[in-house]
């Protein structure tokens, strides 16, 4: 979902554009021809080997053509939100150090004295939504992770994801936000679905009764 993500494959934020794709994938094709590393694009090499070939390149640019499947990858890729401080987190994340990329994100996300979450704003809004993107790939699934994410999804401030993902006549609601993002959790083979179910016990968010309710129906279907 994050190391594979057709956005990091092609290198790009969510929220490139069409031409800004094109050209990208234009020079990809160049670097990987003369077998030299493509640099500074939004791949972050921090996250984990990447092997980018022609086929897989293409193959990630034709995943991006529909809007569903945009807003799906968006979901587990990073986007610009706020240049003041996601530039300077972005950047970190280019020379592969995650602490100050955490570091930034942090203090935008959490009250510095007791450690609570900071209410969603404008200004911050990327920051829950990048900061759990870098976990989730980090650490795995946890409470704190999904918390940070969810709360974003709950928030008016992810209509603006949703813009920068796809066509402004693409429609999808919070709740369905909420529901592709936690069912691609369940489908990824790296997580553990207990512990999703576990760590989402104690957060509040407008799609839990619907998760939780059609999670038990696929086994009850099954047999």
């Amino acid at each position: 979902l994050i190391k594979n993500n057709p956005y990091r494959i092609i290198g790009l934020l969510v929220g490139a554009t069409a031409a800004e794709q094109k050209r990208q994938l234009t020079r990809l094709k160049h670097y990987i021809d003369a077998e030299q590393e493509p640099e500074d694009d939004f791949s972050f090499p921090a996250l984990g080997h990447l092997q980018r070939t022609i086929e897989n390149v293409t193959e990630a640019s034709s995943s991006l053509n529909l809007d569903s499947d945009k807003i799906s990858a968006a979901l587990f890729w990073f986007y610009n939100g706020n240049p003041i401080t996601d530039d300077p987190a972005f950047e970190a994340l280019k020379d592969g150090d995650t602490d100050t990329a955490i570091s930034i994100w942090r203090k935008l996300a959490y009250d510095s004295e007791d450690d609570s979450y900071n209410e969603i704003t404008k200004r911050n809004s990327s920051a829950f939504h990048n900061l759990s993107t870098l976990y989730l790939q980090e650490y795995g699934i946890d409470e704190d992770t999904l918390h940070l994410k969810l709360l974003f999804l709950e928030s008016d401030f992810s209509n603006e994801l949703k813009n920068k993902a796809t066509d402004e006549n693409f429609k999808i609601s919070k709740k369905e936000l909420q529901l592709l993002f936690l069912n691609s959790l369940t489908e990824e083979k790296d997580f553990e679905t207990s512990d999703l179910i576990e760590s989402i016990s104690n957060i509040e968010f407008s799609a839990k009764e619907d998760f939780l309710k059609s999670f038990v129906q696929k086994p009850f279907e099954q047999i």
